[in-house]
């Protein structure tokens, strides 16, 4: 969520749509072992479902929760909230396990209180150090992306269609170079920077 840090910064954010493709490297190193053993045997046939990584999206990372949301979905809207200072955002999650051994892909919808452009969007973005954002069509992908790097890479920044005062962003980061600390350090730095 460093990405919207800046962003909410600015303008503030009322609502988040997210939806994660989370790379098996998330789910430990057990699972890196299993997508590889099912990309070399080629046999996924007697694998449990949920368990079924070559080849596969899985819809479900955690625990289903009583409300339908998995564990982990909470834990992006829980986490949302606590990283952007604000109980008031509506956040709602989908978590995705999809078969890349590293780095995380989100896409993002956010609408903002008032009127946002894509033009101010890229601007605040650019100016934070810790995010690359690709113009001109181009976009980030994990496997050149999301490994070795520090940075959050977004792309694909577009006005959303169907609701006024939102904007799309497709965002890909290192989920293991990137992980809580790291990233806290440096939303904090960022928020810094912002003088708030």
């Amino acid at each position: 969520m460093i990405a919207l840090a800046p962003i909410h910064n600015h303008t503030p954010i009322k609502k988040i749509n997210i939806a994660t493709y989370q790379s098996i490297s998330g789910a430990g190193r057990s699972a890196i072992e299993l997508l590889e053993k099912q990309l070399t045997d080629n046999n996924t046939s007697s694998t449990d479902s949920h368990q079924l990584f070559a080849h596969n999206v899985i819809p479900q990372i955690g625990e289903f929760q009583d409300n339908g949301y998995t564990l982990e979905e909470m834990k992006l809207v829980w986490e949302t909230k606590k990283i952007l200072g604000s109980n008031e955002i509506e956040v709602n999650a989908t978590a995705v396990r999809v078969p890349v051994r590293v780095g995380h892909s989100e896409a993002v919808t956010f609408e903002t209180e008032s009127e946002i452009s894509v033009s101010l969007v890229n601007e605040l973005l650019d100016a934070s150090p810790h995010i690359e954002v690709m113009h001109d069509g181009e976009y980030p992908v994990p496997i050149k992306h999301g490994q070795g790097t520090d940075k959050v890479y977004v792309g694909r920044v577009r006005k959303d269609l169907s609701t006024q005062n939102s904007i799309n962003l497709w965002i890909v980061a290192d989920n293991i170079r990137k992980g809580a600390a790291l990233n806290s350090i440096q939303i904090a730095e960022t928020i810094i920077d912002s003088d708030l």
